[in-house]
């Protein structure tokens, strides 16, 4: 036998061995999915109930027909139930045209499928693109935009998505092709990326403009475009016509909806975490009602359906006006989108969810964490618990103003639809308002403009020139402000947002505890001297004129006053301090970190010592505001507006601060979860430990759990006695100190401070609040989540700030481990790694401009440990003796 042969067969034994092995590895991981849902089932209420009647068998149906068939019999217990609400729901006010945005005279030939037909059908004028009809309207349109369609409108591009369908050919060959004849610009925009790359990537080589939902696939598409071609990214949005919150406050059960399939096999981080959330909610009787898109299809398969626990909740699906209507007479919602990572990408279902003024629960996803915080997302089953046991209506219409905020700030297909035509050369026709301001002086005004957080112009005019005003061409809104009111920074935004999603004529604005009608018509027109309120003035009118013929008022919510109505917290001394460094990231701080103290257990035991950084942004400064005024067990502290550069500088301050005999740390955009303080607390106050620790969650592309005990416990004696040299025993690896509660007065005792204005300072600091330690408890327990990908933090954010905020905390503790004779090994055993995987791994992400000088600052990093020909790692000598 050749050696060539030889060879082949070697390679042919090692692949088929590794396929082996992954094939054994996929089974072994399939069984303990199919254990642990056995467990969940067996766990149920569902499998309590069935047991405890005595009729049918309660384990998991055995095939697709019997899963139907017990899901007919246990839909018919939720139709009564549905069936109220859709007669509740049929009440709900509509809406005719909303007075802000205007409909586009641009004709766009379109190719999508029914939801992104009816997102955008209000915003541009769309001419559908058929197989049939596609000759006779391309010479009529003014672009063609070709989307990611599976089905198309009416079905009509059935199939589309598969490669091998004749569809593709007309598509690409004649439709494209033909528009390019004419002279049409041709645009793709997917919204399936990232898995609808590969499907649907065909369109975009033929295109001249490429848009996509999802910003990770930019570089995928930028690969195999010609040279040339553009590649945006373009979100979703929400259509007022269809989706906005009129009548969203007058339901008042805790009533939870969830729309959406199961899809087990393709997305299984969004089956996890859909299973911690509704376990919970389930678990906890919380009132869940799931219309699953996929009932009526009887071929799914059971890998498809949802778990057979769920199936008392389980309801086919309705109509989209049907869905939309109870989307927006329900509180409470559920949505569970497919991509963790992705920070453009996710369940549109969430903005919609958002647009009705619902309080969302939701698995991870990076952008809805990063662009809206208020939604929650729990770790798991207790966090869900809490949750639920926590709503009240005040925090379910905290978050129901915050989304519908959002919503309609930014996010509607109006919005959308002007960056889509302007990115491919048309210039939209886009309504000027003007917003104007009244009843204050210009000193009072100058001050409110700088509170505010619209984006847009305010105009000032002083009291008795009322009469001299004249709405513009396209309608302008005047707001008359009360002169004694404290106004929220969103009162302007939300009262502009009400005139996106209603055609009201005026718009009075109640505080969030207001107990009467909102987001609702009013039968008068109430002219309340100590209310801010708005008239629309239409092209023409005279203030006078808009509002003596008002009609229509809508009453809406808004964060108008500061003062909270105070919340009565039962404790006497509290014995936790809870730290939380803040600086422009209010809002996260409060749906994030202080709803997550709010709802655990520990909280009425607890100080929250809020420490301002010097924030510059009104609404978080306003959000501190708040906090301190509702809650007794808040206390605040602000340095002068600027910044420090890093968490640093607030910790220290709030150490300083600390009245109780315990104290922990939590950053504004994570949480506390699975009631973990508490725990903590027990356990480090049942003997003479310096501090207590528990696991963490890092939410990132997947769920990943830090596993502190299994780190610590080898290092630590049955006593909790810390073993001798145990730092370098653990390799100096980090542990997050938002996940240890220590006595005060031990750590204040250590006489040591986290090096201010620098990055990664809290590693540094537990590894020497570890090497002091003398004993210590550790539970296996989760009891923080940290949100690793939250866009514009400085952590994610690589450039030369990135690295020069590691100056000062490499000279410390280059200085610290010498001091206490540990330099040296820590040189031998963690210096490389570390520096290969996070100084130099992460300089891809830094722009060209940048690279030479953050380099240098990596140089000047690695000279407080090692002269540049003493590494050992061939690529870290090559680069620090590469200027030699």
């Amino acid at each position: 036998m050749s050696a060539v042969d030889t060879a082949d067969l070697r390679s042919g034994t090692l692949a088929y061995r590794l396929s082996s092995i992954a094939q054994r590895r996929h089974e072994l991981e399939q069984l303990r999915h199919d254990n642990r849902d056995l467990a969940a089932h067996v766990a149920s209420p569902y499998f309590s109930r069935i047991v405890a009647r005595g009729q049918g068998s309660p384990w998991p149906a055995a095939d697709e027909r019997e899963y139907l068939l017990r899901q007919q019999g246990a839909e018919a217990e939720l139709r009564q139930k549905v069936r109220a609400w859709l007669t509740e729901a049929a009440q709900l006010p509509q809406v005719a045209s909303p007075h802000w945005d205007r409909k586009s005279a641009t004709r766009v030939g379109i190719i999508a499928d029914q939801p992104l037909v009816s997102a955008l059908e209000d915003s541009v004028t769309l001419v559908p693109i058929t197989p049939e009809n596609w000759e006779l309207e391309l010479g009529e349109i003014d672009v063609l935009l070709v989307t990611s369609a599976w089905m198309g409108v009416d079905g009509a591009w059935s199939g589309l998505a598969a490669l091998t369908s004749p569809l593709r050919d007309l598509v690409v060959k004649s439709i494209m092709r033909g528009a390019r004849e004419r002279g049409v610009p041709i645009a793709f925009w997917s919204t399936e990326d990232p898995l609808g790359f590969t499907q649907f990537r065909r369109f975009a080589v033929h295109a001249d403009h490429v848009f996509t939902t999802a910003a990770e696939s930019v570089p995928a598409y930028e690969k195999i475009l010609r040279s040339g071609t553009t590649v945006q990214v373009l979100s979703l949005g929400i259509n007022p016509h269809h989706h906005h919150p009129l009548g969203c406050a007058r339901h008042q059960n805790h009533d939870f909806l969830l729309v959406g399939p199961w899809d087990r096999e393709e997305y299984p981080e969004r089956r996890f975490a859909g299973e911690r959330i509704l376990d919970g909610l389930v678990n906890a009787g919380a009132d869940l009602t799931i219309l699953d898109v996929l009932l009526p299809d009887m071929v799914a398969g059971l890998e498809a359906r949802y778990p057979d626990r769920y199936l008392p909740h389980l309801h086919s699906p309705l109509t989209a006006e049907d869905t939309a209507a109870l989307q927006r007479l329900l509180p409470l919602g559920v949505a569970l989108s497919a991509d963790a990572e992705s920070q453009t990408s996710f369940d549109r279902r969430a903005l919609e969810l958002q647009a009705a003024g619902t309080m969302i629960v939701a698995n991870y996803n990076a952008g809805l964490n990063t662009q809206l915080p208020h939604l929650q997302m729990p770790d798991g089953p207790v966090d869900v618990a809490q949750i639920v046991e926590s709503l009240s209506p005040e925090t379910i219409r905290e978050a129901q103003v915050a989304g519908i905020r959002a919503a309609f700030s930014a996010n509607t297909a109006a919005d959308r639809m002007g960056d889509f035509l302007e990115a491919i050369g048309l210039v939209p026709h886009l309504p000027v308002h003007r917003v104007l301001v009244s009843a204050i002086s210009a000193d009072d005004f100058a001050a409110f403009v700088a509170q505010q957080t619209y984006a847009g112009t305010i105009e000032h005019v002083p009291h008795g020139e009322e009469d001299q005003v004249r709405g513009s061409q396209d309608g302008d809104v005047f707001v008359r402000l009360p002169a004694d009111s404290a106004s929220g920074p969103n009162l302007i935004t939300d009262i502009v947002c009400a005139y996106r999603y209603s055609d009201a004529d005026a718009v009075v604005v109640r505080n969030l505890d207001f107990e009467g009608p909102l987001y609702e018509y009013l039968d008068e027109h109430p002219v309340e001297a100590d209310v801010p309120h708005a008239v629309w003035v239409r092209s023409g009118q005279t203030l006078a004129e808009a509002q003596s013929s008002a009609e229509r008022t809508l009453s809406i919510a808004s964060d108008t006053v500061l003062a909270y109505r105070p919340v009565a917290i039962p404790q006497s001394e509290p014995e936790l301090s809870i730290l939380v460094p803040i600086y422009n990231n209010g809002p996260h701080l409060r749906n994030k970190c202080f709803e997550s103290l709010r709802r655990s257990s520990v909280f009425p035991n607890a100080e929250v010592l809020l420490v301002d950084d010097g924030s510059t942004d009104p609404e978080t400064i306003a959000i501190v505001d708040q906090l301190e005024a509702q809650y007794s067990n808040v206390r605040a502290y602000r340095f002068p507006p600027g910044g420090s550069g890093s968490a640093s500088r607030p910790r220290n301050k709030g150490l300083e601060l600390v009245r109780t005999p315990y104290v922990t740390n939590l950053d504004p955009d994570d949480e506390q979860s699975n009631d973990g303080y508490v725990r903590l607390l027990e356990l480090v106050k049942q003997g003479d430990y310096d501090f207590s620790v528990g696991n963490a969650v890092v939410q990132h592309k997947r769920r990943v759990v830090i596993d502190h005990a299994k780190m610590l416990t080898p290092l630590v004696e049955e006593d909790g006695t810390v073993v001798d040299g145990a730092l370098s025993r653990l390799n100096y690896a980090p542990v997050r100190i938002q996940t240890i509660v220590a006595r005060t007065e031990w750590l204040r005792g250590l006489g040591i401070t986290q090096v201010e204005g620098c990055q990664g300072q809290d590693t540094f600091f537990f590894q020497q609040l570890f090497h002091a330690a003398r004993k210590i408890a550790i539970t296996h327990e989760i009891v923080h989540t940290y949100f690793a990908a939250v866009q514009n933090s400085v952590v994610n954010t690589v450039g030369v700030g990135f690295y020069r905020k590691y100056v000062e905390l490499e000279r410390s503790r280059a200085a610290w481990f010498a001091e206490v004779g540990l330099l040296d090994h820590y040189k031998e055993t963690r210096l490389e790694p570390f520096f290969r995987n996070w100084f130099l791994g992460k300089l891809p992400q830094v722009v060209e401009k940048d690279l030479a000088e953050c380099q240098r600052i990596i140089r000047q990093l690695g000279s407080f440990y090692r002269a540049p020909d003493e590494w050992n790692d061939p690529r870290l000598r090559e680069f620090f003796t590469a200027e030699l």
